[in-house]
């Protein structure tokens, strides 16, 4: 039999050059399917730190055609991580007879959908490490460790990765849509016109919030105008009358975006209210709309550290607004914690009494005083956030404000094991670690699987759940008996 071919590309430069052009496009394009969600935000954070180094290598240079040569460097340094970045948000690609799988800007293959037998849906989590590699004849692109595609090949099919040819029989790769790719690639294989995806019916619009299209872009006005204020003031590009001229102007225009924003928030929080919505959630739901997600993610974080603070000076916890049954976690490392947070306090507290210079000062004693902060409600965390089971199901928490929700009538088995024979477990597919400790653990074996976060921010589904908790066996005895309690309702 004839050897066929699959054109393949690294790295490329031109790519990532052209990527914020071509981005948009892309996502638009016929027989797309994505394969990384969320990659706005990464691209905010390089253009702000970009903008940063900028600014503060030109304060530090002197001689002016070294600062040109800098900021150019710079500008186009910028500009090619952005390029990268933005590469991620390109599909790969179902059309004109052929199958592009991609990551980025670094790796491209191009296989003829004549060669593909079949296609099918396919999870499997190995821990892979690089963007592309071949195990076992399978050319393998995954996304966070996980495929979920498999395409079958009529062999032999060789291409050439990092100068070596090698023959191929299937290949992996994942999409955030698996049912779209798979229903694409089998079109493309039969000749026959792809079915569009069924489109999931939306939530009902009064029950959630409704942030308006032009309000959504603004949103980032705000941030982008504060920027632009620390570059022009601390650059020293403009004298200090004009600068003092921008900011006025500035600041005028950031009280309109906020009269703006206030009329909206009043608005989505009525809209809530009236359909039931406690005044917490609308209050919270209404807030976070309004923010770009990055800055809502934050200043949802910053919130959780005086939250949890502030429910254990009143000896209080979440599980007061909720009921149910709380299953602890997290007592043996409390006395570390609380001894770091007093430690990193009280050298925040001589830093700021003791050093003389004013920049020394609060540049290093404010940053201890925020770990000590920051440590006390870890420690207080696990004591004001316990696992509760309540109102058939169990919340597992971790952190300051992390939560899964797991439905009781999903589980098929409890088992209560050591904690250190259960985090065995973490890195397997289709398990989930919570993130906390606990001198027992419980596995939680489920019928269905539930959705569970990972690195990034993005989710998975899960088919076993582990979570430490101090009393493992009494916690067991409480979900078995929730377990038959539910069984009992639906008989």
């Amino acid at each position: 039999m004839t050897t066929r071919q699959v054109g393949t590309r690294g790295v490329s430069v031109g790519g990532a050059l052209a990527a914020p052009w071509v981005a948009r496009r892309n996502r638009a394009e016929n027989g797309a399917v994505t394969y990384q969600e969320s990659v706005g935000a990464g691209v905010a954070i390089i253009l702000c730190l970009s903008v940063l180094e900028i600014v503060l290598v030109d304060l530090v240079l002197d001689t002016l055609w070294v600062r040109l040569v800098a900021a150019a460097a710079g500008i186009a340094a910028g500009y090619l991580l952005i390029g990268f970045s933005m590469a991620l948000s390109a599909s790969h690609q179902v059309a004109n007879g052929r199958l592009r799988i991609r990551y980025g800007a670094t790796f491209a293959a191009d296989v003829n959908t004549s060669l593909i037998t079949s296609v099918s849906g396919q999870r499997r989590g190995g821990g892979y490490r690089r963007t592309a590699e071949v195990i076992d004849g399978a050319l393998i692109v995954p996304v966070m460790g996980v495929t979920n595609v498999l395409v079958a090949l009529d062999s032999p099919v060789e291409m050439e990765l990092r100068k070596n040819v090698i023959s191929l029989q299937e290949i992996r790769f994942f999409a955030t849509e698996p049912e779209t790719a798979v229903q694409l690639v089998r079109a493309a294989i039969e000749g026959t016109p792809p079915v569009p995806p069924q489109a999931p019916s939306a939530p009902d619009a009064e029950s959630r919030p409704q942030v308006p299209g032009w309000l959504r872009r603004l949103r980032w006005a705000g941030l982008l105008i504060l920027l632009a204020e620390i570059v022009l003031v601390t650059s020293g590009i403009l004298d200090w009358r004009i600068a003092a001229g921008i900011l006025a102007v500035t600041e005028g225009t950031l009280a309109v975006l906020g009269v703006v924003y206030g009329a909206a928030f009043v608005s989505q929080y009525r809209n809530l209210r009236r359909v039931g919505v406690p005044r917490a959630e609308a209050f919270s739901s209404s807030f976070f709309a309004l923010l770009p997600p990055p800055m809502a993610e934050l200043v949802r974080r910053e919130m959780s550290i005086f939250r949890v603070i502030a429910l254990a000076a009143a000896r209080r916890t979440e599980r007061s607004r909720l009921g149910g049954i709380p299953l602890g976690y997290g007592r043996d490392g409390r006395r570390v914690s609380t001894v770091l947070a007093v430690l990193l306090a009280t050298a925040g507290a001589v830093v700021l009494a003791t050093v003389s210079p004013t920049l020394p000062r609060y540049v290093v004693g404010v940053p201890l005083l925020y770990g000590a902060l920051l440590t006390a409600a870890m420690a207080a965390a696990s004591s004001t956030r316990p696992h509760v089971s309540h109102g058939g199901a169990l919340r597992l928490r971790w952190g300051l404000h992390q939560e899964l929700v797991v439905p009781i009538e999903t589980l098929e088995e409890v088992r209560a094991e050591p904690s250190k024979s259960a985090s065995g477990q973490d890195g397997t597919p289709d398990v989930f670690l919570v993130p906390c400790q606990g001198r027992g653990a419980l596995v939680l074996r489920l019928a269905s699987p539930v959705e569970v976060p990972t690195r990034l921010g993005s989710r998975r589904p899960a088919m076993t759940v582990v979570a430490p908790v101090d009393a493992a066996e009494a916690a067991r005895d409480i979900i078995a008996r929730a377990m038959e309690e539910r069984s009992d309702e639906s008989c």
